[in-house]
C-alpha cells in the first residue's frame, strides 16, 4: 500500500526502545524514514506526531549507531543526532507563537506544544525512556 512514514518513524522508535537495533525491520524502517521524513523542512500532515516518534529515534542513535548499522554509508550521509538537532531545534524555535505554544495542527496546542517541548528536551535526559 501507501507509505506513512509517520507510522514508520513511531515503528522505528519502538523498536530502537526495545534494544533492537540491527534487525532487518529497524534497519529498513530507519533507512526509510532518513529518505523520505523531510524534518523541519515546514508543515506537513501529521508532522508533530511524525518528528516525536523520529527525533526518539534519531537521538538513541546519536552520533554512531547509523553508521554501525549501515557501515557502507558515506559519512556525510549519516542520520546523525547533531545533524538533527541542528535543523529540528531553529525550526522548532521559529514556529514558536508569541504566547509560548506551538499550533496549526489538528489537534490542538496542547499536542503541538509538548511534542515540541518534548523533542527539544531530549538531550537532558530528563525521562528515562529517552535515555541512550
Amino acid at each position: 500500500g501507501q507509505s506513512r512514514p509517520p507510522i514508520t518513524a513511531a515503528g522505528v522508535a519502538c523498536a530502537f526502545s526495545a534494544g533492537d537495533y540491527s534487525s532487518a525491520f529497524a534497519k529498513k524502517w530507519i533507512a526509510f524514514c532518513h529518505k523520505n521524513i523531510p524534518y523541519g523542512r515546514g508543515r506537513m500532515p501529521h508532522d508533530e506526531y511524525q518528528n516525536y516518534y523520529l527525533a526518539q529515534a534519531v537521538y538513541v542513535l546519536g552520533e554512531d549507531r547509523y553508521k554501525a548499522m549501515f557501515p557502507t554509508a558515506a559519512d556525510s550521509d549519516c542520520l546523525t543526532w547533531s545533524r538533527f538537532r541542528d535543523v529540528m531545534h531553529p525550526y522548532l524555535k521559529a514556529s514558536q507563537t508569541t504566547d509560548g505554544s506551538w499550533t496549526g495542527n489538528y489537534v490542538g496546542p496542547v499536542f503541538g506544544t509538548a511534542t515540541a517541548l518534548t523533542i527539544l528536551q531530549l538531550e537532558n535526559n530528563t525521562l528515562p525512556i529517552y535515555m541512550r
